[in-house]
């Protein structure tokens, strides 16, 4: 196995920063030292005949004093447009310096949250008209499904595939039950060819499953099979982009299928079976 590690800028010049901090500090040898044995007991441990040794800084010189290294600090602060330092923090045991890198990962997460703040507005209120666009039996026959029998997929009695494909144990569980349930006619775990366009990329429904007619009362069904509720909210409550998603789906079900297609998001089929029986 090899790691390649790539060479961060930010990454050098923070690391140069602490080094500019002690400039003056002169470069040596390697330093050896007696290692602290702790407090551990004498007698559960024989610590007779072995080198205790190891690795340690070089003691700072007596010219860099506080008043030196401050300054360096402050010289460094200046140059990244950071408001200079008054006194060394937490001098009595030590130089206690805090390191700010600017890797980008902060405005990012704040660009992405502002495009989906923006894009849910628009995810609200929006609305799809039937088009004559229809999928074709392609959309089944031309996609490639892999998977392994036995860990991640499983043989099926109902499906319009031999074999199912499951992500996750939640799924396993729900396939294993559309197989042996009287009242489910056929379904399948949606290919990704099937989609529904919205306004922050295409969104796959997880299944599409028809009941006997007479079993329940909504023969046709598109499930979204979730493990948790919770899995679909960050902490501060804001709208994940799988739940916009969810959102639009339910508004293209509603409008393409006059009520013929219901669309739900559940956590097992005893959960879509209350829904479609009500």
């Amino acid at each position: 196995m090899k790691l390649q590690f790539k060479h961060q800028k930010f990454q050098a010049d923070a690391a140069k920063a602490v080094v500019d901090v002690f400039a003056g500090q002169p470069a040596s040898s390697v330093s050896r030292y007696l290692i602290d044995r702790g407090l551990e007991k004498m007698d559960q441990i024989d610590v007779e005949g072995m080198a205790f040794t190891g690795w340690r800084n070089e003691p700072i010189i007596p010219a860099l004093s506080d008043a030196l290294i401050l300054e360096h600090i402050q010289k460094i602060q200046r140059a990244n447009q950071i408001k200079p330092s008054t006194k060394l923090e937490g001098r009595d045991d030590g130089y206690n310096l805090t390191i700010e890198m600017e890797t980008g990962v902060g405005k990012t997460y704040t660009y992405i949250k502002t495009m989906y703040q923006k894009a849910s507005v628009i995810i609200e209120h929006i609305t799809y008209n039937v088009l004559d666009d229809r999928y074709g039996k392609e959309v089944f026959t031309d996609t490639t499904i892999r998977g392994k029998l036995g860990v991640n997929a499983v043989k099926a009695n109902r499906s319009i595939y031999d074999h199912v494909v499951y992500d996750s144990e939640n799924e396993r569980k729900f396939v294993s039950d559309l197989d042996i349930r009287d009242e489910v006619a056929v379904y399948v775990k949606l290919p990704d060819g099937f989609f529904i366009p919205t306004p922050i990329g295409k969104y796959n429904p997880d299944w599409a499953i028809a009941f006997y007619e007479g079993s329940v009362k909504h023969i046709y069904f598109v499930a979204e099979t979730k493990g948790s509720m919770e899995t679909l909210m960050f902490e501060d409550h804001t709208s994940t982009p799988e739940k916009a998603k969810i959102h639009c789906a339910k508004q293209h079900f509603k409008a393409i299928s006059n009520g013929e297609v219901m669309y739900h998001v559940v956590d097992n089929y005893q959960d879509l079976l209350n829904i479609v029986t009500k």
